[in-house]
Formats: C-alpha cells, sequence, structure tokens
C-alpha cells in the first residue's frame, strides 16, 4: 500500500492474535527479463525484476495459495512454476494502529528457510487480460507448508462460507498486503500493512470501462491519499460481516495506472468461484479448509 509523502503517522499497538493474518503469503519472482510497470500489472516497462516480491496470496490449506492469474502474465513474472517461491511469515504479526485510520502488521517475512517452491500453477481457462474476466489463478506448492518450523502460525484465510453473505456498497472492508516499493528498483516492504478500501458501486469503477462486474469487486475511494497499486496484486480484500467477523471478500485484480489514489480499485470476487461445477478451474473450496490446514493435496 501506498500513503502520500510527508504525511506524519503516529503508531498506536492494538491488540490482534498473532496467526489471524499468517496466512498472507508473498509470491516472489525470480524471472530475468521479464519487466513489468509497478503502476500497471499488465503494461511492461524497462526494469528486469530479480527475485524479489511480485504478487500476494492467501493460504487455502497446506499446499494451495489462492491469487490473481494476470501475476503469471509473460508481461509480468511469467508461468513458470520453477521460477516462482512463496514466503511466509516467520513470527506471526503483531498490529499496530495509526491515528489516521491506517494499520500496520508487523510480522516480518522469512528468510529463504521459510520459503517453498511453486509445482504447478493453475490458471482459470477464461481469463482475459484485456478485459480481467476471471483473474484467479491457484499456485501448487512444491512441498507442504507443514515442513516449515513456523507452521504452527500459520492459519487458512476465511473464507466467505455463509450463503447470505453479502458485500453491499458501503460495506467496511480493508486490503492487506506487503505495501508498494517507493521505487521500482526496491524491494517490497518485509512489513505488511492494511489500508480501508470500503465497497463501493460498479459506477464509482466506470473509469475502467468494464461492463460485466459479476465476478468483481469495487473497493475504495476517490481522491484519497492512501490506497493500492499494481504491486498489490492479489492482496486479499477482508470485509466485516456480521459480528465484526472478517472474510476475504476478494483479492486486488487492477489499479488506475496512471494514479490509482484517485480512484477506487477492482477486485476479483471470492464468491463466484467457491462452488464451481462442470469447468476445469477447480473450485476453491474443493482445495481449501477453512478451518485448520490440513495435508489436503
Amino acid at each position: 500500500m501506498l500513503w502520500a509523502d510527508g504525511a506524519h503517522i503516529h503508531l498506536e499497538k492494538a491488540n490482534l492474535h498473532s496467526s489471524s493474518w499468517s496466512w498472507l503469503v508473498s509470491l516472489m519472482s525470480d524471472v530475468r527479463g521479464i519487466t513489468r510497470n509497478l503502476a500497471s500489472p499488465h503494461v511492461a516497462s524497462d526494469v528486469t525484476w530479480s527475485h524479489q516480491h511480485f504478487c500476494g496470496g492467501s493460504v487455502l490449506n497446506q499446499y494451495w495459495i489462492l491469487t490473481a492469474s494476470h501475476c503469471f502474465d509473460r508481461q509480468a513474472g511469467g508461468n513458470e512454476p520453477a521460477t516462482w517461491r512463496a514466503r511466509f511469515s516467520d513470527d506471526g504479526f503483531q498490529a499496530h494502529k495509526l491515528r489516521t485510520g491506517w494499520k500496520s502488521l508487523s510480522g516480518q517475512l522469512a528468510s529463504k528457510a521459510h520459503a517453498l517452491g511453486v509445482s504447478q500453477i493453475v490458471r482459470h481457462p477464461r481469463y482475459n487480460r484485456t478485459n480481467v474476466v476471471a483473474d484467479i489463478a491457484l499456485v501448487r506448492l512444491s512441498s507442504a507448508i507443514s515442513t516449515l518450523s513456523s507452521t504452527h502460525k500459520i492459519a487458512t484465510a476465511p473464507l466467505p462460507l455463509h450463503e447470505n453473505i453479502t458485500f453491499k456498497n458501503g460495506t467496511d472492508c480493508v486490503t492487506t498486503g506487503w505495501k508498494c516499493p517507493r521505487s521500482a528498483r526496491e524491494h517490497s516492504s518485509c512489513v505488511a500493512y492494511v489500508v480501508p478500501m470500503p465497497i463501493n458501486h460498479p459506477d464509482m469503477c466506470k473509469v475502467y470501462a468494464m461492463d460485466d462486474w459479476s465476478d468483481k469487486l469495487c473497493a475504495g475511494k476517490k481522491n484519497a491519499r492512501q490506497g493500492v497499486c499494481g504491486g498489490d496484486s492479489g492482496d486479499a480484500l477482508m470485509c466485516e460481516i456480521h459480528g465484526g467477523e472478517m472474510v476475504m471478500a476478494g483479492f486486488l485484480s487492477f489499479v488506475h495506472k496512471d494514479d490509482p489514489f484517485a480512484f477506487p480499485s477492482g477486485y476479483t470476487a471470492v464468491q463466484p468461484y467457491l462452488n464451481l461445477s462442470s469447468t476445469p478451474f477447480p473450485s476453491i473450496l474443493a482445495v481449501a479448509n477453512p478451518v485448520h490446514l490440513t495435508d489436503d493435496r
């Protein structure tokens, strides 16, 4: 996430269980010669990435990570599993509450010992990078998360499992992720951040000229001093439902390439992909255990 340069922010500790956000994943690409514009995940630039944070992801179970399909475009990180690694937090997260409404989760990304390779990338067959349809992918890890020394601190992302859950205009949500680098050559932050991104009506996202929002959510504010950027692709959109419970409504798909703070952003909605049938793309629930990590393959 980004914030305006020069903003004076005061940190104030808040209570949060150390494993509450431990399902956050940093997907690292080791593609050399593949370039990408930080302001837009779909446009190439002149910057070469080498083993750096590329997209966010969310743990579904011992072997599977949920993220955005466009992360694996040829113009982005590429779709060769061998060039990707998933990194996990090694010490959980401690929450900080900002007086401005921002929060940070100060758990550090783990060292190489807490990174796992990728054996398979499953992209939705209907994915279209032109109109960003079906921007969803599943990433299979080469080893189980239980092989990491920090397994007891890694949970699964909370999914919207109840049929009566709806994410209406004005629903309180936040995006969680690893913060955008200030320049294209910087590594992404090792500190996870959250930023308020309330649900908006799709009309607020007309700037993207997309007619079909059946698998998308529009979230964020216009002309805000806070928001998300292309480097946050795949990061979860967590929304509050009854009783204050937070569930994963979607994950970041696209932002305004010129001024991401000036407009709301587009998210792939999780609900349309929870229970799929007669499709080559697996249901999220077919691979996820929403409560505890298991050895499901």
